[in-house]
């Protein structure tokens, strides 16, 4: 007998995002250097061309093996686990000093379009220029993100080696961290192997980006383990930033011309802050930590398109990289779920939207055009549909070109396993569990152990829910939606209904098979928005956009005339149904 497959509304899917990525996670790999991903996509030149960059290794190893791994987890389909392999031993293999660090290979001179001088307060923009770095180093970022990389590694197959790496990793973070009274820093930002600080020595130049993104995974195995540890280091770098720098100003804003302006670090790190404050229960801390959310997100759009840097560039001149998305879609989930249920709208809109809109799904426009022989820097063979499903390094506000003078005709590819790491996030908190309640925060297509969730946005307002197993539902309702305009019914019969604190409708004395349908009027307006720097006029529906004005030229973004409808378009669909879920 063949399974069922439903008719369901052929509206947004996270989990065709994930599947779409895949296609990009295993075709941006270089066979011939044991499977390194290409940091640079460059889409100027005729063919298009991928290009190996210093942070294919602890920084961009670990990324694609932790998108690879949620992929799998969102979509149910275990076709990329060669390349997981791969991935995984390719990353061990940079823990070669035997002192707990990720290093980058030794006697590997790469090309470099970003040479940053670790001691330096200046980036060395070298475009197309031939740099030679010996990059036999420890550099602090790539010890973040290996760190995620590990840790979804261990979520995932609960490996003792992967543990024992992880331990590893943070003794040997915790042994170059500087300590002071009751807070650590780091003192550089690449560590050669062997060296020694001293405790004199005062901390790098950009403690947010090279110190302050390694807390939120440090707070996440704590989490998940218990490792004391790693909540000191956690803790330490906390207090250094918040206490004992000017990483953030008394509003929440920040700016610089180097690290200090860039946003991704800036979010990653406050990331950190926040899960800090939730961690020890500091409601004076998490108010502080919202302010500065609260502050960066006004300079970014309400889609969920923000600047790379603040301070560095004029706005209308800077990209917006998906790894920031990610990171500003992390801490509103941290903020949402600890009450600040305001920001599950925010977290929807930047989903429908800019998340989205970033990955790459028509190439035809990419010159491909001649063929070139690949090196052992680049690769210049059908890279127009390697690269599809990655997600954009330097997107612009109507179109997937930005404005960045130097770098808008590229993809820099850490930003496409941030694009499916930020899918991951939102679809693990679709539908979540708290004292034996299920909450409904987005209303997106979701199937759990509880229940299964249709929306018909942006064509109707409207969702449904079949209850599989699930006693007390709440589901949130848009902060748009007028309450007394609701039309609510269980098993088709019209009901009055409950509203609880934060928006949701509750639900109590359900049974499995009952179906909960709620429909509403689709708000449908055009707002005009100053988004750096420039006036553009919004058409939304419900919480997802149809049309930025004035439209994007080159690759313009949100071509949705065919979601401008009142009537659903239908189709047959099996969400994957996961009972693993990795909690980050």
């Amino acid at each position: 007998m063949k399974n069922f497959v439903p008719i369901v509304p052929k509206t947004l899917n996270l989990e065709e995002h994930a599947e779409l990525a895949f296609n990009h996670l295993t075709n941006n790999l270089d066979a011939n250097r044991n499977f390194l991903p290409y940091f640079h996509t460059i889409f100027e030149t005729d063919p298009a061309e991928a290009r190996h960059e210093m942070f294919d290794y602890g920084d961009l190893t670990a990324r694609y093996l932790d998108a690879l791994i949620l992929c799998r987890n969102m979509c149910g389909s275990g076709q990329g686990i060669n390349y997981e392999n791969k991935l995984k031993e390719l990353l061990l293999g940079y823990f070669d000093e035997n002192d707990g660090l990720c290093y980058r290979p030794a006697h590997t001179s790469l090309f470099s379009t970003a040479v940053f001088d670790a001691d330096s307060v200046h980036l060395k923009l070298q475009k197309d220029l031939p740099v030679m770095y010996n990059c036999h180093v420890a550099e602090l970022f790539d010890q973040s993100r290996t760190l995620i990389g590990l840790i979804t590694w261990y979520k995932d197959s609960c490996e003792v080696e992967v543990k024992d790496k992880i331990d590893a990793l943070i003794e040997g973070l915790d042994r170059i961290s500087i300590k002071k009274d009751d807070y650590c820093y780091f003192s550089k930002t690449e560590y050669s192997p062997g060296y020694v600080p001293a405790n004199d020595e005062v901390p790098n130049h950009a403690p947010i980006y090279f110190g302050g993104t390694l807390i939120y995974p440090l707070l996440k195995y704590y989490e998940l383990t218990k490792s004391r540890k790693a909540f000191k280091l956690a803790e330490g770098l906390s207090k250094h930033i918040i206490f004992h720098t000017k990483s953030y100003e008394s509003n929440g804003g920040f700016a610089g011309k180097d690290h200090n302006g860039q946003s991704h670090g800036h979010m990653s790190a406050l990331t950190g802050l926040i899960f800090y404050s939730i961690t020890i229960n500091n409601q004076e801390l998490l108010q502080w930590s919202k302010k500065a959310f609260d502050w960066f997100i006004q300079n970014g759009s309400s889609f969920g398109w923000f600047p790379e840097f603040i301070g560095r560039l004029a706005p209308s001149q800077e990209g917006c990289e998906t790894c920031t998305i990610n990171d500003v879609i992390c801490c509103a989930i941290l903020l949402a779920r600890s009450g600040y249920y305001e920001y599950w709208d925010h977290i929807e809109r930047f989903t429908r939207n800019q998340l989205v809109e970033n990955q790459l799904r028509d190439t035809k426009w990419m010159k491909s055009s001649c063929r070139k022989e690949d090196t052992w820097l680049s690769s210049f063979d059908n890279i127009p549909e390697r690269v599809r499903g990655g997600f954009a390094g330097w997107g612009g506000i109507n179109d997937f070109i930005g404005s960045n003078p130097m770098f808008s005709h590229r993809m820099m590819n850490c930003c496409s396993p941030s694009g499916v790491h930020a899918l991951y996030l939102v679809w693990e908190n679709i539908v979540t569990e708290k004292n034996s309640e299920i909450y409904v925060n987005l209303l997106l297509n979701h199937r759990s152990k509880w229940l299964k969730l249709y929306n018909f946005m942006p064509y109707e307002g409207k969702i449904f829910v079949s209850v599989d197993n699930a006693h007390i539902v709440n589901i949130k309702i848009p902060t748009w939606v007028e309450f007394s305009q609701i039309n609510f019914s269980i098993n088709n019969e019209n009901q009055d209904f409950l509203v609880s604190e934060g928006d949701y409708i509750r639900i109590k004395g359900l049974k499995p098979r009952d179906t909960i349908v709620i429909e509403f009027p689709l708000k449908k307006e055009v707002i005009p928005e100053t988004i750096a720097g420039t006036e553009y006029k919004i058409y939304w529906r419900g919480n997802t956009v149809i049309r930025v004005f004035p439209e994007g030229e080159e690759y313009p973004l949100y071509q949705r005339n065919h979601l401008d409808s009142d009537q659903a378009i239908y189709e047959q669909k099996s969400y994957n149904l996961s009972l693993k879920r990795l909690n980050w």
